[in-house]
């Protein structure tokens, strides 16, 4: 220690685990008890409400252990185990600010009837499941399964909340380590079995607990479903600001001019964090082409109607195998 004290120097220990915005918030579903849709922020709020004995709280517990974590999840409890009445439930607060489902229900019959409730209702549901057989049934597109042969454990829910509290595009599914995430048991024929019909869990191979499987139910690379809902919201969201921000969008070249502007800074966006793919020259690979105002019928400049934007874009992807050949020479 300097006697003089001319330097001086502080350090704060920011050792608590950091927490991330997430991606489409995050319900979890549960029947441990009747329950009003509430926001919690980190694992004491849960404690006040939920014992550390019930579903809620394990759950809770694992996705606030991860690395990052999510900066809030929301709970919305049901006393009950008939599907149609978590549906109902689910239905009451469809407008309240969440996307990604999850529950504490894992019978087969409910993870049925909460896959085809969130592909109506337009939500993102992860589940985890004993049962092998079901994923040949489910080929939801909006539902990402999982398998561990453990009860009472997360792996899809909490894979899912490793990418949503990252920039949506910017990773996979697959080869991920996950926090106090144990190995499933789990042979190879059955692993086989599982890769084809969409599903993945969680194994050591060549020494490394990892993910092994990026699909959705639907067979569609699960952050592709993410990355297409994430350039939906942005753009929606970003539109509607335009419109509250300025006194009208003049239904003009201009103004569509300004439509085109949200379109194009989405696509860029969409580019950087890794959804959109980025040619060799640099450039986000998307067109857009749209009508001018004069090209318009004159039944929707009438109704003040614009539909004529049409954007295509190039996917980034992933490279999640492959074969390398090679030969030794003496």
């Amino acid at each position: 220690m300097s006697r003089l004290n001319d330097f001086i120097v502080n350090i704060t220990l920011a050792t608590a685990p950091e927490q991330v915005a997430t991606f489409g918030n995050i319900l979890i579903f549960t029947a441990d008890v009747d329950h009003p849709f509430e926001t919690y922020a980190n694992i004491t709020e849960v404690l006040a409400d939920f014992a550390t004995t019930t579903d809620t709280y394990k759950m809770a517990d694992q996705l606030f252990k991860q690395k990052p974590a999510p900066s809030k999840l929301a709970v919305l409890g049901e006393i009950t185990i008939v599907p149609a009445e978590m549906t109902v439930a689910l239905s009451a607060a469809i407008n309240e600010d969440w996307m990604i489902l999850y529950s504490t229900e894992s019978e087969s019959a409910s993870i049925t009837a909460l896959s085809a409730w969130a592909l109506t209702n337009g939500k993102y549901y992860a589940a985890t499941t004993q049962d092998l057989a079901l994923f040949t049934t489910l080929a939801d597109k909006n539902t990402f399964l999982q398998y561990h042969s453990t009860a009472g454990t997360y792996l899809a829910e909490t894979l899912i909340s490793y990418l949503i509290v990252r920039p949506i595009g910017s990773c996979t599914l697959k080869f991920k380590q996950l926090e106090n995430m144990g190995e499933s048991v789990i042979t190879d024929a059955e692993l086989s079995t599982l890769h084809l019909n969409n599903g993945g869990t969680y194994i050591k191979d060549m020494g490394v607990l990892q993910t092994t499987n990026s699909k959705g139910q639907s067979g569609e690379y699960y952050d592709v479903v993410l990355g297409a809902a994430w350039i939906k919201v942005e753009m929606e969201s970003n539109l509607r600001s335009l419109a509250v921000s300025v006194g009208k969008i003049p239904y003009s070249n201009t103004g569509i001019a300004m439509i085109i502007n949200v379109v194009e800074n989405a696509l860029k966006q969409a580019a950087l964090n890794g959804i959109v793919s980025i040619s060799d020259d640099g450039n986000p690979s998307y067109t857009i082409s749209y009508k001018k105002r004069e090209d318009v019928s004159q039944v929707d400049r009438a109704t003040r109607k614009y539909a004529d934007v049409i954007w295509e874009a190039d996917l980034s992807g992933a490279i999640e195998n492959g074969v390398i050949s090679g030969t030794l020479t003496v």
